[in-house]
This record gives structure tokens, C-alpha cells and sequence, in this order.
């Protein structure tokens, strides 16, 4: 009878660790939407939500080392995700507004360009793409300059052609709009810093992976 409410015992901390699992990354999901793309309407209960698998791993009986180290990556992802959000709603408070607009009107800009046929023009657009990415992953002040540079040479290349108003008009408006939306990220990352930004990814790796290492070994304790 003990063997067995043991055993029962384990098995529910282990469900209940895949299921902290789980939940962390619908949290990671919320964080990103938050940090990349400004659904600050997500904030609050991607808090509470980190505060309820805190209060779930104090109940897994970790070994103390173990469990102290689990809670400090997860109070340094907490104050992380914070500090960008509250940087982000104080320099891009409609950052998700302008990403929307951006998303919805990617596909008409892409066949602008197509229609130009300008090799060195589509080439230069998707360098600016990749470093925008590269951006949003890894900030830094090198990435941050190398923008600028990039989203130069688009708009100088697309004024030499000398296009038609209304060809050209909708290029630089969304150009201009890109850009913005950039220069807001940037002053929010700027200003948390970019290696705490840059440092989040690879932390909530390390939290994921930390989830995912305790359920078998939990399960196997009998």
C-alpha cells in the first residue's frame, strides 16, 4: 500500500512537471509576443502566469541546489521580460499596430519590387530582412548600424530609377514605416541593453531544457 502511494506520489509530480513544461511555453510564447511584436495586452498574464509555475516548482521537491537554480533563471527571465515590455510600451507604445501594418501590406511591397525586376534591388531588400531578423534574435550595435546602412541602399537604389509617383510613393511609404517600427524596437533594446535582450533566448532554452530533464528522473524515483 506505501509502494503504491509512493509510486502515486511520483507519478504526479512528474505529470504535473510536463505540465510545467507545457505552460512555460505558452509563457515563452506570450514573452515573445510581447518583447518582438508589442501585445502588451498579454503582459499581465504572462506575469501571473510565471508566478504560478514558480509557486508549482516549489512543490516538485527538487533537490534544494537544483530548485534554487531553476528559480533564479526564472526570476531573471521574469525581470527580463519586464524590463523590455515596460521599455517597449514607454518608446513603441503602437508597436503591434505598426507590425500589423507591416505584415499586412508585406506582400503588396514584395510585388512592387518583383515588378521592377531589379536584381540588385531585390538582393539589397532581402540583405535588409535578414539583418532586421538577426536584429530582433540577437540585438546589438553593430546589427543596429547595419540597418541603417541597408535600408540606405534600398531607398537610394529605388530613387535612381526614377519611377513614376505613383509606383514609387507606396515603396517609401512602406519603407519609411519599416524603418520607424525598427528605430522604435531599438530605442527599447537600447535602453534595457542589448546583451540582457540578447540573453533571453538562450535563457528560456535553458528553462525549457530544465523542464524537460526532471520529468523522467522524477518518474523514475521508486
Amino acid at each position: 500500500m506505501q509502494a503504491a502511494l509512493f509510486d502515486g506520489d511520483v507519478h504526479e509530480k512528474a505529470s504535473r512537471q510536463m505540465g510545467l513544461l507545457k505552460q512555460f511555453k505558452a509563457n515563452a510564447s506570450d514573452a515573445s509576443a510581447i518583447t518582438k511584436r508589442g501585445e502588451y495586452s498579454l503582459i499581465n498574464e504572462q506575469t501571473q502566469g510565471i508566478a504560478r509555475i514558480r509557486s508549482e516548482v516549489l512543490r516538485l521537491g527538487l533537490p534544494d541546489t537544483e530548485r534554487e537554480a531553476l528559480l533564479h533563471d526564472l526570476d531573471t527571465y521574469k525581470t527580463t521580460v519586464s524590463e523590455i515590455g515596460a521599455q517597449l510600451q514607454k518608446s513603441a507604445p503602437d508597436l503591434h499596430r505598426h507590425y500589423r501594418r507591416l505584415l499586412e501590406g508585406l506582400g503588396a511591397f514584395n510585388s512592387r519590387l518583383g515588378s521592377i525586376g531589379l536584381r540588385e534591388l531585390l538582393h539589397s531588400w532581402r540583405e535588409l530582412s535578414r539583418i532586421k531578423g538577426r536584429f530582433v534574435k540577437q540585438p546589438d550595435a553593430r546589427l543596429a548600424k547595419a540597418f541603417e546602412g541597408a535600408w540606405t541602399r534600398v531607398t537610394v537604389t529605388i530613387s535612381e530609377l526614377y519611377l513614376d509617383e505613383e509606383m514609387e510613393q507606396p515603396l517609401f511609404e512602406y519603407l519609411d514605416a519599416y524603418k520607424a517600427c525598427f528605430d522604435e524596437m531599438n530605442t527599447a533594446y537600447r535602453a534595457v541593453g542589448y546583451a540582457d535582450v540578447g540573453s533571453l533566448k538562450p535563457l528560456t532554452y535553458k528553462i525549457k531544457m530544465q523542464f524537460e530533464m526532471m520529468a523522467p528522473r522524477l518518474a523514475d524515483r521508486h
